[in-house]
């Protein structure tokens, strides 16, 4: 047995380094998917070849058999890795990181057929193991042959459903099509009985590395389990309410490993598919997209302002929380339109205006004095506050995989501080405006988790000062989940947080905004 896995393991390798070295007839994505393949061949036959052999050492009462079978084939599956990712570096395809993530997904359909051949092995003996996880492995890598017309047939709703579980669910077009990229449905060479798509019938995008590695992780586990579940002794104490193998509900783990496997896919299901374009090509731009973004944020504030009088009096420093105590007076909306790339970047504006009010006592023993105007002692004065902001915004997308995208980011905002102080009993105001222009720069990402469902960020920042007047300090962050409900609607609830800090001679203000925003998106 030994000797069989580590053959087949060296046959791989020994085809890797062919095809690495080789450049006819097959070019490098189509070589890399063709080797993704074999290999998953050699796992569908040894996984359930290794439970039989797991089956029958404990049938002859020997112990450490699922250890002696299973380190062999774990040491021959990380060889067979080994040269893949060897010939992956030689040829550049697939790269360093899809070539570990597609042994990743390698070993979770090993564990899962193995899984389910113990389990069934326990009730029904090696043989049946044998036949179950051959079946099993032959019906996942054999299905874009086998069930293409049976697709095909199928409404074109129910069809574009069965084509989004066959690309993450089958082995063979998860390798090819998510980490060698290559087309596998609309290459000959490869599936060319596989007909929906391959006629043009439904649209198709490959799965991610996140859900096809999710999808093959959730089946592994839950067969792990109904593997865990078959496999204790009748005679083993289970604790209450627990029904042990070969009782009267012996099939009762059995049914609920099941039940367990159903509702973890149903908690991966994304619901119905659809047909989505393919993405333009490696080093091409897509279509030039506009959205606009209508949101609401939450804010809370913290920082303070020093104004300096005219007639040469101090200037009076004012904390929002001690000194004045300011509150919003409303969410502040915010306005976002866009226009951007695909594969290139983006360039937004976006607009917001917050509005605060407080109160000020002046102290017992003095007068205070705001500008222009003094309010007499113990008088409570009121405080009115407003930040407008108009930002230009632009990112540079950077992929590093086909689900993250890393960005540049860029930043032109222009800030307005206004304060205002009333007295409410002799009637008099003083107001004082700031204007300043920032710049920033920074970096972000976007990455795909599961489905819909994206995780965004960025962080900007930048601290400077024009001929050693006026120095700035500026930090924006943001992080976010993104859910693409539809193709042109997009729902997204995100913490930002803005921070800005300017001197002046006559004026500083230093202010921090931080709190949720919700937003919807709408593309045109």
């Amino acid at each position: 047995m030994r000797r069989g896995l580590l053959a087949a393991a060296a046959a791989l390798a020994l085809a890797a380094v062919l095809a690495s070295v080789t450049r006819a007839p097959l070019a490098a994505r189509p070589a890399a998917a063709l080797l993704l393949e074999l290999e998953a061949l050699v796992v569908a036959l040894a996984a359930p070849l290794v439970a039989a052999r797991v089956l029958e050492g404990e049938e002859r009462g020997e112990s450490g058999a699922l250890a002696r079978e299973g380190g062999p084939a774990l040491a021959a599956f990380a060889a067979a890795g080994l040269s893949l990712l060897v010939a992956g570096a030689l040829r550049g395809v697939p790269g360093a990181g899809a070539g570990l993530l597609a042994q990743l997904l390698l070993l979770f359909f090993g564990v899962g057929v193995f899984s389910l051949s113990l389990a069934v092995g326990k009730r029904a003996g090696s043989g049946a193991a044998l036949a179950a996880g051959l079946v099993l492995g032959a019906v996942l890598l054999g299905f874009p042959y086998l069930g293409g017309d049976l697709v095909a047939a199928l409404p074109h709703a129910a069809e574009e459903a069965a084509v989004y579980w066959i690309v993450a669910l089958c082995p063979a077009i998860a390798l090819a099509g998510t980490f060698a990229e290559t087309d596998p449905f609309r290459d000959g060479i490869l599936y060319e009985r596989f007909r929906p798509v391959g006629l043009g019938e439904v649209g198709c995008q490959y799965a991610s590395p996140a859900r096809a590695l999710l999808v093959h992780a959730a089946i592994a586990a839950a067969f792990a389990v109904i593997a865990a579940l078959a496999r204790r002794k009748p005679g083993q104490r289970h604790p209450p309410g627990a029904v042990g193998v070969g009782g009267e509900e012996g099939s009762a783990p059995l049914s609920k490993g099941i039940a367990l496997a159903v509702l973890l896919l149903l908690l991966l299901s994304p619901g119905t598919a659809r047909a989505q374009n393919a993405p333009p090509a490696e080093g091409e731009i897509g279509p030039l997209g506009t959205r606009v973004r209508l949101g609401y944020l939450l804010p809370f504030t913290d920082g303070s302002f020093k104004v300096s009088a005219y007639h040469g009096a101090f200037a009076n420093r004012f904390d929002f929380k001690r000194d004045v105590d300011l509150q919003p007076e409303f969410i502040t909306p915010t306005f976002e339109a866009e226009v951007g790339w695909q594969g290139a970047g983006r360039v937004w504006v976006e607009y917001w205006e917050a509005h605060q009010k407080g109160e000020v006592i002046a102290p017992f023993e003095s007068t205070l004095a705001y500008r222009n105007i003094t309010i007499p002692r113990s008088d409570t004065a009121r405080v009115s506050y407003q930040f407008r902001t108009v930002a230009l915004h632009g990112s540079l997308d950077i992929p590093i995989l086909d689900w993250v995208t890393l960005k540049i980011t860029g930043t032109t905002r222009y800030a307005h501080f206004f304060t205002e102080l009333r007295d409410r009993r002799i009637f008099l105001k003083d107001e004082n405006n700031y204007d300043i222009l920032i710049p920033g720069l920074g970096a972000g990402f976007d990455a795909f988790i599961l489905d819909k469902i994206y995780v965004y960020g960025s962080l900007e920042w930048l601290d400077f000062s024009f001929f050693n007047h006026a120095p700035i300090h500026y930090r924006e962050a943001l992080l976010g989940v993104r859910l693409e409900l539809l193709e042109y609607a997009h729902l997204g609830v995100e913490f930002y947080g803005l921070e800005i800090g300017v001197t002046s001679p006559r004026s500083e203000y230093h202010q921090r905004v931080l709190g949720p925003r919700i937003w919807v998106g709408i593309q045109f």
